[in-house]
């Protein structure tokens, strides 16, 4: 598959194509999201005057549906939705969705940061929505380190030289935030959601501000667009590593029904954004420290963005997914090396519950 929008523009990164978008519709706007999406799509909608509502997603793939939306755009009226393909798994019904939307006068954004180059029997990815976002930042299906792309099949997007020249070039003031940003929200997140976290919280859009509003030069949009032929071989690669990695846990025993590991449930189509799982959550902490222990670089994203908005509303599809699913990186020694010490530890973590429980 090749990179083939009908009209695209190259943007700072992900969040800046969001916040370009809605500074060109006006403030004022409400954009509904889901509860856990990554707070990078999200802050640039504050800086563009817009507020966030959140929707609850599917707790077996934690992507929205259909139902769900419904109840949402009902009760809090938004403006614009922004429709992500989680973990690279296209949506089921993302057409059914845009024309429900698209009835109410609510435009679409189909994000596809995590989802470049997947495909699904049901619809065009990338090319349902009314617009659509893509990402090759850090850890993203072409990863470049920086970059965004804002796609549309029906606006032709000239208007976004005019808006882009209020951004300052990215730098170093960039990676520098950013860094000190990641290490901050995850001591926020593992310290909990108290008095004090709520106030960091509520001064981070300002501080971030930086890190997500900022413009590429030349030279680097040209090596974007050179990263962007290899796609078709990195899918090849991920898809082949993905089947890689699942033998090797079924190898090892630790997969369910035998084991006490579940793949994320991938379907043909989908692009694997990283290597998903779910573990239990009474001991998927413990096994989180055992793997950074022994190096491996285990993540725990997607967590509920909530939090970080204010909002102590109940999303409990999102919240299972944050208590259950963990990633690897879909790298050359995953499978050979990374799989065999996860199926180690998680089924010594599993033995240590069954003791304790006993």
């Amino acid at each position: 598959m090749e990179f083939s929008p009908r009209y695209s523009v190259f943007t700072g990164r992900g969040g800046t194509a969001v916040y370009l978008l809605l500074k060109h519709k006006g403030p004022g706007g409400r954009l509904l999201a889901p509860a856990n999406l990554c707070y990078a799509a999200l802050y640039p909608a504050l800086y563009a005057g817009w507020s966030v509502a959140f929707c609850d997603v599917d707790p077996s793939t934690g992507n929205l549906t259909l139902p769900l939306l419904q109840g949402a755009l009902g009760k809090h009226r938004p403006d614009g939705v922004i429709l992500p393909h989680m973990y690279g798994q296209p949506i089921r019904g993302l057409a059914d969705m845009v024309q429900l939307c698209r009835s109410r006068g609510i435009f679409t954004i189909e994000d596809c940061a995590s989802a470049m180059g997947a495909d699904s029997p049901e619809y065009p990815v990338g090319k349902t929505g009314d617009y659509t976002l893509y990402s090759t930042g850090y850890a993203k299906i072409v990863e470049v380190g920086y970059g965004g792309i804002l796609a549309s099949e029906t606006d032709p997007l000239d208007w976004v030289p005019a808006l882009e020249e209020s951004l300052p070039f990215y730098g170093p003031a960039v990676e520098q935030t950013e860094t000190l940003f990641s290490r901050l929200y995850r001591v926020l997140r593992n310290e909990g959601e108290g008095v004090l976290e709520r106030a960091v919280y509520r001064a981070l859009p300002e501080g971030a501000r930086r890190m997500f509003l900022f413009r590429l030069t030349e030279g680097q949009k040209r090596q974007m667009a050179r990263a962007l032929k290899g796609l078709p071989g990195e899918l090849n690669r991920r898809r082949a590593c993905l089947a890689d990695c699942e033998k090797a846990l079924e190898e090892a025993g630790a997969l369910a029904p035998r084991g006490p590991l579940r793949l994320y449930p991938y379907r043909e189509g989908a692009v694997p954004w990283r290597f998903s799982f779910f573990v239990p959550a009474a001991w998927r902490r413990q096994l989180i420290d055992a793997c950074l222990g022994e190096g491996l670089p285990v993540s725990d994203w997607y967590p509920r963005i909530t939090p970080l908005f204010g909002d102590e509303g109940e999303y409990p599809g999102a919240k299972e997914m944050e208590q259950t699913i963990l990633n690897l990186p879909l790298r050359p020694d995953t499978a050979a090396r990374l799989c065999p010490a996860l199926a180690r530890l998680a089924k010594k973590c599993a033995r240590d519950k069954e003791v304790t429980d006993s």
